[in-house]
């Protein structure tokens, strides 16, 4: 597909690799990045730049990027090649703000209901429309503990 430029808004674990997603400024749609090397996630190389650092919340990042390999839990699925990420710039600008501001979800349904999860197998019987979403919540609480040694951050709203 080529380089794309992606507003990086989520850089976490997942099976002790990463999960790396955002909005891409080309198409203007969400983009989650999947390496090749771990299915459905990308080693923590692939989320560095050249000089070793890793990618952060609010980057903009080029990235070069293959076919898309969505699934019924993720359309927005998209391999990245080997190419390296480069830092473009920060998305903290107030225009930024505005920006992200056309992205927030506007129904109060996300991912099918109202739970913290959703079984796979409901998305082999409906697809999801999408599972990437700002969310603007009325009430949000923190809920942090730690767990086997790791702090574990979740918000509830």
């Amino acid at each position: 597909m080529g380089l794309d430029r992606i507003v990086c808004l989520a850089n976490s674990y997942k099976h002790e690799n990463r999960c790396v997603a955002g909005i891409s400024l080309v198409t203007k749609k969400w983009v989650r990045l999947v390496g090749r090397k771990i299915p459905g996630c990308l080693t923590l190389r692939e989320t560095c730049y050249p000089d070793g650092r890793e990618a952060e919340l609010l980057d903009v990042i080029e990235v070069e990027v293959g076919e898309k390999c969505g699934s019924n839990c993720h359309p927005e699925d998209v391999y990245v090649t080997e190419k390296p990420w480069q830092p473009i710039r920060r998305f903290d600008e107030p225009r930024d703000a505005q920006f992200l501001a056309a992205f927030v979800n506007k129904e109060p349904i996300v991912l099918q209901g109202y739970c913290d999860r959703v079984l796979a197998h409901r998305f082999e019987e409906t697809p999801a429309q999408c599972s990437l979403a700002l969310v603007d919540p009325d009430d949000l609480w923190w809920w942090i503990r730690e767990e086997n040694g790791k702090r574990r951050n979740r918000a509830v709203f």
